[in-house]
């Protein structure tokens, strides 16, 4: 017969064993590729708990080459966040791999460049072998496009990208062996040194990776995540032309036909103010410069609609301090993220007080015919609800408003807004509040 001592030890081994395959085989997986070669940035890691479960995670920090240079694991607060200095762990180049038993969790990755311009990417999850399509045409300012992916599964899968120039000519195919958990860097002008490529096509075989366009400038770097599903729609707020304010779309087919686009532009009334036609061959790209539509816009809304499917980004150049932004355009408005959740929509913008001469904007735009009442709640990073406000939205007419004050000079918070229809836009703009300089701004992540 088992002594007491044998059956708490048992019991103790199985609970041990249970915990561990509940991690491992329940486990979802988030990623985003670091390099910072290519930037004098400060990146962190903002992590935020949507479930109101304190869920824990798990960090790996891998190089290029796929070691594992550094691992944590951290407990959340419900409706928690933390926030990770991402050089205390990874200095050199390669990837970021977060893993939580709950899916409910957003990971951003913040670069706070010297001169405290800002930019937020969300880390992505491992969505099995698809085929992702980038959009690389680019302002002449930026200096290289990269395409970097990581392998989030450690699978080891074989990476194949092929490169279309603007007038939509396949003109290179490349293939490269991805190590387990490593990084792979793709630098486009070494496959296409007359600097025309517009359409990248990017598969996988044998495991999932995820891949991230990086475009750099001055010693910065703008990120793009590219599509693995695309649309016929899209739209864009937060868009300026005119007042030393540089701004293009850039726009790419990836249908393999002859595309028609129809272009409308909004001004922060809601009021429809210019509209276009373009014709878009097979594969092709064009960049489009919004003064040839219109003089001056603040605060505008573009709505693009095609024939097939297509992807567009933003593009914006302040001249007076050569700052460049790019926006990809939010797809299928009406459908956005239904297909995964088929309930309300969680749209997530967290506050992060980097330098005490900024201010932060939430920006809050419908796209419904008529008018809808939107509710936002503030969260500490503790998690602890601060405040909420309530108030109505008519369409296409901006919303915008400082909130720093709701959450009472903290340095993190979490804004929350929840909306059953998918058709809001939720931004922020971040400023430098001694000269009015927009910094960056941030796009709501939705789950």
């Amino acid at each position: 017969m088992r002594s007491k001592k044998e059956i708490c030890l048992t019991i103790l081994v199985l609970t041990i064993l249970s915990l561990h395959f509940v991690s491992t085989v329940g486990s979802y997986t988030l990623s985003i590729s670091h390099l910072p070669q290519f930037h004098k940035a400060e990146a962190f890691l903002i992590i935020t708990d949507l479930s109101g479960t304190g869920p824990s995670i798990n960090l790996h920090f891998y190089d290029e080459f796929g070691k594992e240079v550094s691992k944590l694991s951290k407990l959340l607060f419900p409706k928690g966040k933390i926030n990770i200095e991402i050089s205390e762990h990874l200095r050199s180049s390669g990837s970021i791999i977060l893993e939580s038993a709950n899916e409910m969790i957003v990971a951003e990755y913040w670069l706070v460049n010297k001169d405290g311009t800002v930019s937020m990417t969300p880390l992505r999850p491992a969505i099995g072998n698809e085929r992702y399509f980038a959009n690389c045409l680019k302002v002449p300012m930026c200096e290289e496009t990269i395409i970097a992916i990581n392998d989030p599964k450690g699978n080891g899968p074989l990476v194949q990208i092929e490169l279309y120039n603007v007038s939509g000519e396949l003109v290179k195919i490349a293939k490269k062996m991805l190590r387990p958990y490593g990084t792979l860097l793709f630098k486009l002008s070494d496959y296409e040194p007359d600097n025309t490529t517009g359409k990248v096509s990017i598969r996988s075989f044998g495991g999932s990776i995820c891949p991230y366009v990086i475009h750099t400038y001055k010693k910065k770097i703008l990120l793009t995540f590219p599509m693995s599903a695309v649309s016929k729609n899209y739209v864009l707020n937060d868009v300026y032309v005119g007042n030393e304010v540089i701004s293009s779309l850039s726009i790419m087919d990836v249908s393999s036909k002859e595309n028609r686009i129809w272009i409308s532009i909004y001004d922060n009334r809601g009021i429809k103010i210019a509209e276009s036609i373009k014709i878009l061959p097979p594969n092709s790209a064009i960049m489009i410069d919004l003064s040839d539509f219109i003089g001056n816009l603040n605060d505008g809304i573009i709505k693009i609609t095609s024939d097939f499917d297509l992807m567009v980004d933003y593009w914006e150049t302040r001249v007076k301090n050569y700052d460049i932004r790019i926006d990809s355009a939010i797809k299928n408005i009406g459908l956005l993220f239904k297909e995964a959740l088929k309930k309300e929509d969680i749209l997530l913008n967290s506050y992060y007080l980097y330098n005490k001469n900024i201010e932060f904007l939430i920006t809050l735009v419908s796209t419904r015919s008529e008018s809808m009442i939107v509710e936002i709640e503030f969260y500490a990073d503790n998690g602890g609800k601060i405040g909420n406000k309530k108030l109505t939205l008519e369409p296409y007419k901006v919303f915008k408003e400082p909130i720093g004050r709701y959450f009472h000079n903290a340095r993190f918070g979490t804004m929350i807004v929840k909306e059953s229809s998918s058709n809001l836009l939720v931004s922020t703009t971040i400023t430098n509040i001694k000269n009015d300089r927009i910094l960056g701004k941030i796009n709501s992540v939705a789950y």
